[in-house]
Formats: structure tokens, C-alpha cells, sequence
């Protein structure tokens, strides 16, 4: 019950702050050095993201797991998530450099406090809050 009240409450806030997390948006070149930083997941503490730059390195229970290039992109990453609407939408996809297997997902909300992504295979959302710079 707790869990379920506490997603309510930040879906509302996210809501309230404009962050989108229902709808489509494009994120601007001027946006994109928003998703750097260290970010948990909402769903699950012990997942976590640290987005550089040029990379992403997963965490859980704060051990690596494993690490990955990224883009972002303004067009879809997944050929079978192509739908009316979709060029209206940031894409955020995640590879390894030398693997063809590469994971999409769409930018659902980005602020400099919650990253919303959508993985466009199972259309799972997942939901990131930023970590306070130590």
C-alpha cells in the first residue's frame, strides 16, 4: 500500500513540475547535459545509472554491472516502434560498441530531477531520480 501511494504522490509531482512523464517530448541539444549525473531508479533503490558523457555505468546494490555507450536521438532506435507521433519523440539508446544488439527506449520526461524513460520492446516504464551531487 505504501509503495502504491508513494508512486501516486510522485507521479503527481512530476505532473505538477512539468516533467511530462505522459507525453512525448523532444529533448533540445541545450537539454541533453540535463541526463548527466548519477540517477536511481524509483521502482527498484538498488538499480542506479551513472551517465557520463560518452557512457552509462549500471549499478545494483551498488556493485557494477556493466557498462554502455549511449546516444540520444530524434528519431526511433527501434525499427518495430515506429508509430504515428514517433518523430515528435527523443530516444535514448544504449549499446555496447563492438555488440549489434542495442537497447531502445523513449524519453517520456527529463528535469534536473527525474529522468522518464519507456524501453520501446515492452513498453516497461522507468522512472530515475537524481542523486544529490556528493
Amino acid at each position: 500500500m505504501k509503495i502504491v501511494i508513494k508512486s501516486s504522490v510522485i507521479f503527481f509531482f512530476l505532473l505538477l513540475n512539468n516533467c511530462k512523464y505522459f507525453s512525448h517530448i523532444i529533448i533540445s541539444v541545450d537539454e541533453r547535459k540535463l541526463i548527466e549525473g548519477e540517477w536511481v531508479s524509483v521502482q527498484d533503490s538498488a538499480y542506479s545509472l551513472n551517465i557520463s558523457a560518452s557512457q552509462i555505468i549500471e549499478y545494483y546494490n551498488q556493485e557494477q554491472q556493466d557498462i554502455f555507450k549511449y546516444e540520444i536521438l530524434n528519431y526511433s532506435c527501434d525499427t518495430a516502434y515506429m508509430k504515428s507521433g514517433v518523430e515528435k519523440v527523443s530516444f535514448f539508446k544504449k549499446y555496447k560498441e563492438n555488440d549489434s544488439y542495442i537497447f531502445c527506449y523513449e524519453i517520456l520526461g527529463l528535469t534536473k530531477e527525474y529522468l522518464s524513460l519507456q524501453y520501446t520492446v515492452n513498453a516497461k516504464r522507468i522512472l530515475f531520480r537524481r542523486e544529490p551531487v556528493k
